[in-house]
């Protein structure tokens, strides 16, 4: 990260009031949503599991050999 010049930047909700805490999940989805939709931010899926497969979705990230988000799907 050092030679690359990164940064991490995290914040923590939870010392916020609600108010602010709404203001900024809602602020962040009209941000978010339209890069989603032309595609000009791509989520990086690698799996997908049903609910019903919650058990497997737990071993396989647990088994490291993801490389990307994980998803369990409740329908």
């Amino acid at each position: 990260m050092l030679s690359k010049r990164l940064r991490i930047i995290a914040t923590t909700l939870r010392s916020r009031p609600l108010e602010e805490k709404a203001g900024i999940v809602h602020r962040t989805v009209q941000r978010l949503t339209p890069l989603l939709q032309d595609r000009s931010l791509e989520l990086n899926v690698e799996r997908s599991f049903g609910f019903d497969e919650l058990a497997a979705a737990h071993e396989y990230f647990d088994s490291g050999e993801h490389k990307g988000k994980i998803v369990v799907t409740l329908h």
